[in-house]
């Protein structure tokens, strides 16, 4: 599930507007067996508030995180247990590095002549090959101030702790509306956006919900001498 938060991977455009509003998508990943496993995604985003669920799918639980750039926290709500983990937002990392942390250089991200429309937006594709692993992305200037306003919560904090191809691609001034990674020609990872909706969304909605318990390391430790 390298991929998993793969709209989420975008780089910092200062200079834009924010975005306010709810983003749905569908999305595809492979478990160490080879098996595909489809799952949806909804992200609500307000000024330096993100809030991102995904429902169960396979052998993953649902998961809701709220990343709170304001507070420099992101929480994690176990639902089943009605608690939460807490982690500190980094807040050093310096943007802009193309280099992953070996020091490698990636290869190539290429801009095709190739162009569609999704959701009404016009897109280029742009392709990345390595090996037998090929990724595409379709990205529209036109939702580049979305692509600003996530990252500003998300800058220094993704997953793998290295820059996506969607950074480069957004420096470009390009939100991506699908990505797909094959591997042997055979899509491993895909994410496609189904919904965008701009409106105004409650402070609310970013907050960790009544009732429910932090959970620290002593909480872990004590459930694993459980099992």
């Amino acid at each position: 599930m390298a991929r998993l938060l793969v709209l989420s991977r975008l780089a910092f455009a200062p200079a834009l507007a924010q975005f306010e509003g709810v983003v749905e998508s569908k999305n595809l990943t492979t478990d160490e067996m080879g098996a595909t496993l489809q799952y949806p995604m909804t992200m609500w985003v307000k000024g330096e508030m993100v809030k991102i669920a995904i429902p169960a799918f396979g052998d993953n639980p649902g998961t809701t995180m709220i990343y709170r750039r304001d507070r420099k926290v992101m929480w994690t709500l176990l639902d089943s247990e009605k608690s939460y983990f807490e982690v500190l937002l980094n807040a050093d990392r310096e943007l802009g590095s193309d280099e992953p942390s070996g020091g490698e250089p990636r290869p190539a991200l290429k801009k095709t002549k190739k162009t569609r429309t999704v959701l009404g937006y016009p897109c280029d594709q742009f392709v990345v090959r390595e090996e037998d692993v090929e990724t595409e992305f379709w990205g529209t200037k036109k939702l580049a101030s979305l692509a600003s306003t996530i990252n500003h919560v998300f800058a220094g904090n993704t997953e793998e702790g290295g820059k996506g191809w969607e950074d480069e691609i957004t420096k470009m001034g390009y939100f991506p509306l699908v990505a797909r990674t094959r591997l042997e020609g055979k899509i491993v990872e895909s994410s496609e956006v189904t919904r965008i909706e701009q409106r105004k969304l409650p402070a609310e909605l970013f907050e960790v919900p009544p009732g429910y318990r932090k959970q620290g390391v002593k909480d872990v430790l004590k459930d694993g001498t459980k099992n």
